[in-house]
């Protein structure tokens, strides 16, 4: 049950730091 929690926790930063970075590269009008 730990590796699966830590999976999904893995799962969350990826898609977060995906969603960070396409902000980021839309502020910046790329």
């Amino acid at each position: 049950m730990a590796q699966f929690t830590e999976n999904k926790v893995q799962e969350g930063l990826v898609s977060n730091l995906l969603f960070n970075l396409a902000t980021a590269v839309g502020k910046a009008g790329l």
